[in-house]
C-alpha cells in the first residue's frame, strides 16, 4: 500500500471514530441529564405535598397536584423557617409522614 493510501485510511478511520465517540458522549450526556426518552418514567417517591394555600395548610396530591385538603392551620403562625419549607412545597412520602407533620405544625 502505497504511503498516499495510508494517509487516506488513516484519516478516514479517524474521521469515523471521532462521530462515534461525539455520538457516545452526547447519548451519556442525555442519560445523565434525565433525556433519554428510552428510559421509563419513575415513579414518584412521595405521595403528598404540603403547600400554603390562602393563608393555611394544605395537603396536594403528588400525582397531579390537586388539592386534598386543607387544614385550619394558619401558616403565618407558624416559625419562618417552616412557612419558608411551605411555600416551597414539602413532599410527604406516605399518610403517616403527613399526619406527623400536621401534628407537628398544629402544636
Amino acid at each position: 500500500m502505497t504511503r498516499l493510501k495510508k494517509i487516506i485510511l488513516s484519516i478516514v478511520i479517524s474521521f469515523i471514530l471521532i462521530i462515534i465517540s461525539s455520538f457516545c458522549v452526547t447519548s451519556m450526556i442525555n442519560i445523565f441529564a434525565g433525556n433519554n426518552s428510552a428510559q421509563p418514567e419513575k415513579n414518584i417517591p412521595y405521595e403528598y405535598i404540603l403547600k400554603a394555600h390562602d393563608g393555611k395548610i394544605a395537603v396536594y396530591s403528588a400525582k397531579n397536584n390537586s388539592l386534598e385538603k386543607v387544614y385550619n392551620i394558619y401558616v403565618n403562625t407558624l416559625p419562618k423557617q417552616d412557612i419558608d419549607m411551605l411555600n416551597k412545597g414539602i413532599k410527604v412520602k406516605n399518610s403517616e409522614e403527613l399526619k406527623s407533620y400536621i401534628q407537628d405544625f398544629d402544636s
